[in-house]
């Protein structure tokens, strides 16, 4: 069940993040002046964020985070091809801890950690939670 489970959670996290990055570059278009900006589009791009966490997310309430925005930068947070999977713990029945690292284009030789908990529940896997390795080595909580 391990290998399954294992490459069921990289599927849908590598998913999730391809659709983020989609997102995350389209709702920046929309979000520019010549294409109406921010007040005009929000309602939209939270509706099609809506459809993304419904279908990668585990259901709970999101008071914080993009949805309550929805904010967007000129550099898309998700992308595959910058945050890359490192390590996956499968120690626990039915949970995978996916670890990935990113390099951060800020500073030189940088990377910024992160680990995502995935949930196999009702035959399909979920990510319940995003946490980032801070400077004092701690897993800190982040909002989606």
């Amino acid at each position: 069940m391990n290998d399954n489970l294992k490459e069921a959670a990289r599927t849908v996290l590598i998913n999730f993040m391809n659709d983020m990055n989609r997102w995350e570059s389209w709702a920046y278009q929309l979000y520019q002046p010549e294409n109406g900006g921010i007040e005009k589009n929000k309602e939209k791009a939270k509706e099609e964020l809506e459809k993304i966490y419904s279908q990668y997310l585990t259901k709970k309430s999101r008071k914080t985070g993009r949805l309550a925005g929805p904010n967007v930068s000129s550099i898309p947070e998700y992308n595959i091809n910058e945050e890359q999977i490192e390590r996956y713990d499968t120690s626990e029945k039915e949970r995978v801890l996916v670890y990935t690292r990113k390099h951060d284009h800020n500073i030189k030789d940088y990377f910024e950690y992160f680990r995502y908990l995935i949930i196999y529940k009702n035959g399909q896997c979920l990510i319940d939670k995003k946490e980032i390795l801070t400077y004092d080595e701690k897993w800190k909580n982040m909002v989606f």
